[in-house]
C-alpha cells in the first residue's frame, strides 16, 4: 500500500511532524535501551543521570531510569532495544525502568496514554499504574491513567491487570478498568476504532497547497481562470495577473505561482500588494522556509479582507509552527475566522493535528449547516473520514461535495482513492482522476494519485510519467520520491529506486512512508536486520500502516522467525482485511513449510478478496512460473484445477501430474 497524498494536505495523516532546534540529542554513557523515533511539539525528560528537564529530539538514546512526558500537544514514538514499540499520547508521564531482551521489561505510567506492540514468543512487559499492575505478552494495548482509575483495552494477545483487591485476564477484543483501592473489572469492547487511539500524526505542510487564498468560490475561481487565460498575456491587467497567480495554487502548482508573481508590474498597490505577498507566503511555506513565510503573512494581513486574512492568519500559525515545533502560540480562536470556509478548514486542520480525526470530522460536519453551498467542507470530512474507514460517510459526503460542484479536484481524488481501495475499481478512478488533472493539472497529489492506479493496472510507461510530474510539481514532499522508489522497486530499478530514496530520506528521514520504502529497499538489497529496523521505526511512528507491518512479516520470515511473521500479518489484516496481499504471504509461508492444505485455504482467500473488491484483482497473485498461488499450490498437490476455470482465471481444465 503506498501512501495517498490526501485532498487537503494539512488534514492527512501522511508524515511524523519531527524536527526543531530547541534541544540536542543527549550522549548517553551506556548502550541504549530505546530511542525516541518521532515527536510533535513540547516532548521533555528528565534522563538519569540529570535532575532537571530537558527538551527530548528525534533519535535520542533511552536508560533505564528515565522519564519521558508530553504535554498538551505532544506525542512521542519510542523504539526500545527488544524491539517493542511505544507510542506516549498528549499529557502522558512515563518512567522507563527497565528494558530486557531476556525477561519481563518494566515501565511505569504516572499518567495519560501509551499503546504499545510487542512482539509474540518474547519478552513480556509490566507496567505499573497508580492503581494497578499489568503483565503483559506479546500484545497491542493500550493503558491510561486519569484520576486515580487505569484503564486497559487489548486488541490482541492477554494482559493481566492485577492489584492488592484483585486480578483479571484480559483477552483480545476486551478491556478492563480499576480504581485506587478496588478490584478491577473487565468489560466487552464493542467497537475498536484502533485508528482513532494510535494514529496520531499529521502533516502541516500541506497547508500551504490545501487553503484557499481567494475570495471567490472554487467554481467562480476556476471559471476567471479560464476567463483570464484565453486571454491575451500582454492585455491582462494587474489585477488579472494577480487572480491568476491566486488560481495557480490551487490548480497549476507553485511554478506557475511563482512566474505569475513575477509578471507582477511592482510596485503595486498596497491592496494588491497584500495578496500579492499572501502568495508569496504561500510559496515559502511549501518550499520549507518557514521564516520567510511567517515574514510575509504578518506584512500581508493587514491589507487583505476577511476570506484572505483568515489564511493568512492560520497560515501564519502553520509557519511559525513548522519553524519551531515547540513554539506555545496559541491557533487562531473559533470566533476570529470561523464565519469564513477558509477558517473552517484552517480550523479543522488543527483539530485533525491536535484532537485527532474524528474531532476534525465533527467540526467539518457542524460547520457544512453553515456553509451548505460549498464543497470543500464535505470533500475535506469525506477524506476524513476515508482514513477511519467510515465507508457510509465517505459516501455521504463525497454525494454531498459532487453535487455542488461536480468537478472539485479534492471530492475527485477522494472518490478515486475509494473506488481503488474498496472495490479495486480502477478505470473507474482512472476517470476520476484524469478528469480532477483537467481541472487541476498542477495538482501533485492527484498525478500521485494517477502513477499508484497506473502501476496497478500494469500501465508502466504512464505510471512512470505521472509520478515524475507529481514530483516536478512539488519536489519538497518526501512522500512523492518515497512512492516513486517503491514503484521503481516493483519494476527492477532498483538503482534509480535507491536515488528516489535518497532525496525522501534527506526531506524528511522519519516519515513513515520514507522509512517503509527504505525498509523494503533494504530487504530487497539482502540487508534484512537494516530493513526490519527501518520497518519497525515506520510501525512505530504509525502502528496501523499495513505496508509497514507487511514488510516487516517479510523481513520476519527472512530471518527465520516464522511466529513473528504470523504476527506481523495478523497486524496487517486488523487494518487492512480486505487487502489479499496478506494471505498470499500467509500462503507462501505455508507452501515453504509443506502445510499443503493451509497453503490452498490461503491462496483462496486471497482470490476471494480480489475477486470481492471487483475491477483489477491480478497483481501479487499472479508470478512468473504458473498463473496463480492458488495454481503453485494446487500444483504442489498434484491436482485437478478446475476451480481455476470457474474463476476465470483458465481458459479450459488442466490436469497437473
Amino acid at each position: 500500500m503506498k501512501v495517498r497524498a490526501v485532498a487537503l494536505a494539512a488534514l492527512g495523516s501522511m508524515a511524523s511532524f519531527a524536527g526543531s532546534a530547541w534541544a540536542d540529542v543527549l550522549a548517553r554513557p551506556s548502550a541504549a535501551e530505546g530511542s525516541v523515533i518521532s515527536r510533535k511539539s513540547g516532548e521533555e525528560a528528565r534522563f538519569v543521570e540529570m535532575n532537571n528537564w530537558r527538551g527530548v529530539e528525534v533519535d535520542q538514546a533511552l536508560l533505564a531510569g528515565d522519564t519521558l512526558r508530553t504535554n498538551a500537544k505532544g506525542r512521542l514514538a519510542i523504539l526500545f532495544a527488544d524491539d517493542t514499540q511505544v507510542r506516549m499520547g498528549r499529557n502522558t508521564t512515563l518512567v522507563v525502568r527497565s528494558i530486557n531482551t531476556s525477561a519481563d521489561s518494566q515501565l511505569e505510567l504516572q499518567g495519560g496514554t501509551i499503546w504499545a506492540r510487542a512482539k509474540r514468543g518474547g519478552t513480556g512487559i509490566a507496567v505499573d499504574t497508580p492503581a494497578a499492575a499489568t503483565a503483559i505478552r506479546g500484545t497491542d494495548w493500550t493503558l491510561t491513567v486519569e484520576g486515580g482509575q487505569t484503564t486497559l483495552s487489548v486488541f490482541e494477545g492477554s494482559v493481566s491487570l492485577s492489584n492488592p483487591q484483585g486480578s483479571v485476564t484480559v483477552a483480545k477484543g476486551e478491556g478492563a478498568t480499576v480504581s485506587i483501592g478496588q478490584a478491577p473489572r473487565k468489560y466487552t469492547l464493542v467497537n475498536l476504532e484502533e485508528r482513532e487511539q494510535i494514529l496520531l500524526y499529521s502533516e502541516l505542510r500541506g497547508i500551504f497547497s490545501g487553503l484557499s487564498v481567494s475570495n471567490l468560490k472554487p467554481a467562480e475561481l476556476r471559471a476567471e481562470r479560464a476567463r483570464i487565460l484565453a486571454l491575451n498575456e500582454a492585455a491582462l491587467s494587474t489585477e488579472e495577473h494577480l487572480l491568476l497567480a491566486e488560481a495557480a495554487l490551487e490548480y497549476d502548482g507553485f511554478a506557475a505561482a511563482k512566474a505569475a508573481i513575477a509578471a507582477l508590474p511592482r510596485p503595486l498597490p498596497s491592496a494588491f500588494e497584500a495578496r500579492a505577498k499572501l502568495v508569496e507566503a504561500m510559496i515559502a511555506g511549501n518550499d520549507l522556509h518557514y521564516d520567510d513565510a511567517a515574514r510575509l503573512f504578518r506584512a500581508a494581513m493587514p491589507g487583505l479582507g476577511r476570506d484572505r486574512r483568515a489564511a493568512a492568519a492560520y497560515g501564519l500559525w502553520f509557519a511559525e509552527t513548522l519553524a519551531d515545533p515547540d513554539r506555545r502560540t496559541p491557533a487562531p480562536g473559533a470566533s476570529n475566522y470561523d464565519d469564513t470556509p477558509v477558517g473552517v478548514l484552517a480550523r479543522a486542520s488543527v483539530f485533525a493535528n491536535d484532537r485527532g480525526t474524528a474531532a476534525a470530522i465533527d467540526f467539518l460536519k457542524a460547520a457544512e449547516k453553515r456553509f451548505p453551498d460549498d464543497a470543500r467542507l464535505p470533500a475535506a470530512r469525506a477524506d476524513l473520514a476515508f482514513e477511519l474507514d467510515r465507508r457510509d460517510e465517505v459516501r455521504e459526503a463525497l454525494a454531498r461535495a459532487l453535487a455542488i460542484d461536480p468537478d472539485s479536484p479534492a471530492a475527485l481524488l477522494t472518490s478515486a482513492r475509494f473506488r481503488t481501495a474498496i472495490n479495486s475499481d480502477l478505470d473507474g478512478a482512472l476517470a476520476e482522476l484524469e478528469r480532477a488533472v483537467k481541472v487541476a493539472p498542477g495538482a501533485d497529489a492527484v498525478w500521485n494519485e494517477i502513477g499508484i492506479v497506473q502501476s496497478d493496472r500494469n500501465a508502466i510507461v504512464e505510471a512512470d510519467d505521472a509520478h515524475r510530474r507529481a514530483i516536478e510539481l512539488n519536489p519538497q514532499n518526501a512522500a512523492l520520491y518515497a512512492n516513486y522508489a517503491r514503484f521503481l522497486m516493483d519494476n527492477e530499478q532498483l538503482k534509480a529506486a535507491k536515488s528516489a530514496l535518497d532525496i525522501a530520506e534527506r526531506l524528511d528521514a522519519k516519515s513513515y512512508a520514507v522509512l517503509a520504502a527504505k525498509g523494503r529497499y533494504l530487504l530487497r538489497m539482502g540487508k534484512t536486520d537494516e530493513g526490519e529496523r527501518a520497518l519497525l521505526e515506520a510501525s512505530a511512528i504509525n502502528p496501523t500502516y499495513g505496508d509497514s507491518l507487511i514488510g516487516l512479516a517479510i523481513a520476519a520470515y527472512q530471518n527465520g522467525n516464522e511466529e513473528e511473521a504470523i504476527q506481523a500479518l495478523d497486524n496487517a489484516d486488523r487494518y487492512e482485511d480486505e487487502n489479499p496481499s496478506i494471505p498470499l504471504i500467509r500462503s507462501g509461508i505455508a507452501l515453504d513449510q509443506f502445510r499443503a492444505d493451509e497453503a490452498i485455504e490461503q491462496a483462496r482467500e486471497a482470490l476471494r478478496r480480489r475477486q470481492a473488491r471487483g475491477g483489477y484483482y491480478n497483481g501479487y497473485d499472479a508470478n512468473r512460473q504458473a498463473s496463480s498461488f492458488l495454481g503453485v499450490t494446487l500444483d504442489n498437490l498434484g491436482l485437478v484445477i478446475n476451480e481455476m476455470v470457474k474463476n476465470g482465471e483458465l481458459s479450459a481444465p488442466v490436469v497437473i501430474g
